[in-house]
């Protein structure tokens, strides 16, 4: 039998379970219950997008969930705007051209490249206008939640 033929065999799917369940046991999880849900079923729970969105110039807006913004179908990532091949001057210069073509969404966190990524970002919407083109979403990994926050109380004092 050829791997990909035995990973979509049935008894693939039963040796895959079964290590996946005695792997979440020996980690203290709790097996899940088996789906009785049909896919289709739970297809059609999800929302769909009733319209395209909004064109502005070159680029296509949609609302975010129910805050009543519009952002870019397209987003600015952050990872590796604070690597160490990306001078600064690079960074703020792909920010700046990302607002300035359209794109409002900039997605970061605290934990990429020591936060030399939202240090970059911060530094590049400061500089002419451009925070208020900006929606800027950020995130925080767990296990940096206790120095993170720290570092943030100290900034608020």
């Amino acid at each position: 039998m050829k791997r990909r033929q035995f990973f979509t065999s049935a008894a693939a799917v039963a040796v895959l379970s079964s290590r996946s369940v005695a792997w979440a046991r020996g980690q203290g999880m709790q097996a899940r219950q088996p789906m009785t849900e049909s896919s289709e079923a739970a297809a059609s729970r999800i929302p769909r997008v009733s319209t395209a969105g909004t064109m502005r110039g070159e680029m296509l807006y949609r609302d975010l969930g129910s805050t009543g913004v519009q952002v870019s179908v397209i987003g600015l990532g952050g990872s590796h705007l604070g690597q160490a091949g990306v001078t600064e001057d690079e960074a703020i210069r792909l920010i700046h051209e990302g607002l300035d073509r359209g794109i409002n969404f900039l997605d970061n966190s605290w934990d990429y490249n020591e936060g030399r990524s939202e240090e970059r970002v911060g530094k590049a919407l400061s500089q002419g206008g451009y925070r208020q083109k900006a929606f800027v979403m950020t995130k925080i990994d767990g296990r940096t939640r206790e120095v993170a926050t720290s570092q943030i109380d100290e900034s608020l004092k």
